[in-house]
This record gives structure tokens, C-alpha cells and sequence, in this order.
């Protein structure tokens, strides 16, 4: 994969991140202030003191200095636990449904796409603390429609069936399975699909680590990891560890030797 496949450019991730962008990092952000109403003082009788008196200094100085204190955002308890017991007594139930395979493997990649879907929206919630939504749905999009560009299952998925633009770059379904029909790789459609997919995550990924820096990223993974744990146990074992391996941990693993 070459760099420009796997970042998004500065003025895009400016667009995107704002000042949180970890380039515009290295030095404060100054804002300017709005100018102070005059100040009007009432006219006394100078009483001179001392020899310091003739500079008419009448106290400490009024101008306020300001201190931005970042945000710490309210950590979230992870209350899966019951999620993932329920899920768990549902694993026989839910594996049936992946029975049904239109690959090699036998990953039904509507299935694979729900658990894409869920990983996305575990992305969002873990960011939406510090960036505004729209921003980071507007990453999601700009992210699908480059991977897109160099994978033909994402073709067009970008779109729903009515022909409006999917702005929250969620991938339609339906296009993507019908991507997956047409597809005559010689690698199989698991394959294809898994090496779209993980490309598609890592270049979201790659995006957070270049915007707003290495430490959101590692904290990022480490959630998204976990969550997919959770996630997997109401899919069949093939399709979790299909996941698991061939897509999440393919994208963590993609950039590795790329700076």
C-alpha cells in the first residue's frame, strides 16, 4: 500500500479535526479576545503618598489572564458484561444464520458487514467526547470514498438506493453485496472483502493517529479490541474470528512500516 492510499492529507485532516489536530499541537492556539468595554472610573482627588503615587497606579491590574484547562472527558464504564451474557447463551441461535455462505470460508458478508457497522459506531462513541459528530461522520465518508478508489467492493456504496449520498459513510448493503457477486478475483470473495475492509478501518485508524496523535489512537485500539471481544459473541465463531483477525487486527498490523 502505498502512503497516499493510507492518509488523509493536512488540509483534510485540518478540515476535519480543527485545533485538535496533533500537527497544530506543537505550539498553544491563541485566541483573540474580544476588546473590554471602557472602563469608566470616577474622578478623586489624588492624595499623593509616596513617590510612587505620580505614576496614578491605583491597585493591581484588572486585566484578567485566562487559562484553558482541556476537557477531560467522563469515563464511560463498560457495561457489556450483561450484554455479552445474553449474547453468549444466543451464540448456538446466531450461528445458524452464518450457515448460510455465499464465499469460500463460508463468512455471509451481510453478517461480516453488521460487525463492521458495530465496530464503527464503538469508533464514534469512543471520539465523540472530543470531536464534533459531523466532523467525524464526515471522516467516515471521506475515508469510504478513498478506499473505494482502490477497492472496487467498496464501489459506489457510498450511496443508498434511492441515490442519496450515505453522509455518515456507513456502507450500503446492498451495493456491497452485489459488488461481492460481481467479483471474479482470483483470491475469492473472503479474501477481497477482508482486504477492503481492513483497509477501509486502518485508513480510519491512520486518520485518528495523524489528527489527533499517537496516545488517542493506542487508546482507541485498545476499545476497539475489546469491543469486538464483546461484539463477536453474538456471531458464530467463524465470522468473529474472520473478523477478529482478517479485518481489525489487518488494519492495526497495515501501517506498521509506514511513518
Amino acid at each position: 500500500m502505498t502512503r497516499e492510499e493510507t492518509t488523509i492529507s493536512g488540509d483534510d485532516l485540518g478540515e476535519i479535526f480543527g485545533s485538535l489536530a496533533a500537527g497544530t499541537q506543537e505550539e498553544p492556539v491563541i485566541m483573540a479576545l474580544k476588546p473590554d468595554p471602557p472602563v469608566v472610573c470616577e474622578k478623586k482627588p489624588k492624595v499623593v503618598h509616596d513617590k510612587f503615587a505620580q505614576f496614578d497606579l491605583e491597585g493591581p491590574s484588572t486585566v484578567k489572564t485566562e487559562t484553558t484547562t482541556a476537557a477531560i472527558p467522563v469515563e464511560k464504564f463498560d457495561t457489556d458484561v450483561d450484554e455479552l451474557m445474553r449474547r453468549a447463551e444466543a451464540i448456538e441461535k446466531e450461528s445458524k444464520k452464518d450457515e448460510v455462505s455465499t464465499g469460500a470460508k463460508g463468512v455471509e458478508p451481510a453478517r461480516a458487514l453488521e460487525f463492521f457497522e458495530e465496530i464503527r459506531k464503538a469508533f464514534l462513541s469512543e471520539l465523540e467526547p472530543k470531536i464534533d459528530m459531523k466532523a467525524l461522520e464526515n471522516m467516515m465518508l471521506r475515508t469510504l470514498e478513498k478506499t473505494a478508489a482502490c477497492h472496487t467492493l467498496l464501489k459506489n456504496t457510498n450511496w443508498d438506493p434511492e441515490g442519496n449520498l450515505r453522509l455518515n459513510g456507513t456502507i450500503d448493503t446492498a451495493r456491497f453485496i452485489k459488488n461481492i457477486q460481481a467479483c471474479t478475483d482470483e483470491n475469492g470473495p473472503d479474501a477481497v472483502m477482508a482486504e477492503s475492509l481492513s483497509s477501509l478501518l486502518y485508513l480510519r485508524l491512520n486518520s485518528v493517529k495523524q489528527g489527533l496523535g499517537p496516545d488517542v489512537y493506542s487508546v482507541l485500539v485498545e476499545k476497539l479490541l475489546k469491543k469486538t471481544a464483546i461484539i463477536g459473541a453474538g456471531y458464530s465463531a467463524g465470522t468473529a474470528h474472520y473478523f477478529s483477525n482478517n479485518i481489525l487486527q489487518s488494519a492495526i498490523s497495515k501501517g506498521e512500516g509506514l511513518k
